[in-house]
């Protein structure tokens, strides 16, 4: 194994060369997306080595947020879209990169759907795309594999009617229906947060004045998926995910000491004079293995 190789040459003194591979990652896709005989999705993967990172050839997409609720690779329309945030009805977590165990929140990929297995889930099977309290733009049907590889970056213009809020971003393989999966599956990828009172700086929080629109950048973890021709890439922003994060509630009061809870109405403008994106660092296939 290279890591017991890694420990040998340097705590041992051993002088067998190690690998020369200095990045190992997993690609995650590329599967059927049908059930395997345990039931569970086949999404694919395969581990890459490389001698560094990001990937030779890694460039970055931009997709950016269109008045039609689509991701394109063009400025949109101008236009505003709102949602309501709710800290006494927050958006459930439904998977992601970290785990607390059961019953409260398990890590992992899951079809974005309210099932009885998640905390705070309505437990009705609807997926997270039929709530109100969550914007959703997705490209049309990918007619070419998409690598991620890397950084992901969402830059949102916004505004709100709170001094303070929140603004989730979640990256999501959308999968067409087949005969295991007949309403399609929506796994999701990756996820972040930004709340506003530290858009600019961690130590000196600024809080949003009414009318004002500002720039807030939420940068998840990063990943590496293919998303297969025929698929869809999605996006979907919320004012919560939890348990994952704790719910803000939108008062502006010191963390953990909150009296007030508000139900925010958040806008996020779009557009060539606000153009909200998504940046995605990707690889052309040809050049994962090279």
């Amino acid at each position: 194994m290279p890591i017991l190789k890694w420990f040998e040459q340097h705590l041992k003194s051993s002088e067998r060369p190690i690998s020369h591979h200095q990045v190992s990652f997993f690609m995650m896709g590329g599967g059927s997306g049908r059930k395997n005989k345990q039931g569970k999705m086949q999404h694919g993967g395969e581990w890459i080595h490389s001698t560094e990172y990001p990937l030779p050839g890694t460039t970055i997409q931009k997709w950016y947020l269109q008045k039609d609720m689509y991701l394109r690779q063009h400025f949109s329309e101008s236009a505003v879209h709102k949602f309501q945030s709710d800290p006494n009805n927050p958006v459930p977590t439904i998977g992601g990169a970290i785990t607390s165990g059961k019953p409260v929140f398990v890590g992992g990929a899951f079809d974005q759907r309210e099932l009885p297995d998640f905390f705070g889930s309505e437990q009705n099977n609807m997926p997270l795309a039929a709530r109100h309290d969550i914007l959703v733009y997705q490209t049309e049907l990918l007619e070419e594999d998409i690598c991620l590889a890397g950084e992901v970056k969402i830059k949102l213009f916004i505004a709100s009617d709170v001094p303070d809020t929140d603004f989730t971003a979640k990256l999501i393989d959308v999968y067409p229906p087949n005969e295991d999966y007949p309403q399609g599956y929506a796994m999701n990828i990756t996820d972040g947060i930004i709340r506003t009172r530290y858009r600019k700086s961690w130590s000196k929080p600024e809080f949003l004045q009414q009318g004002e629109i500002v720039e807030v950048i939420i940068r998840p973890f990063e990943s590496c998926n293919v998303f297969k021709k025929g698929h869809r890439l999605r996006l979907d922003i919320a004012g919560s995910n939890f348990p994952h994060f704790d719910c803000n509630p939108n008062s502006g009061e010191d963390e953990g000491y909150a009296s007030v809870k508000n139900i925010a109405t958040n806008q996020i403008y779009v557009g060539d004079k606000y153009p909200s994106v998504l940046e995605i660092q990707v690889i052309h296939p040809q050049n994962i293995r090279s």
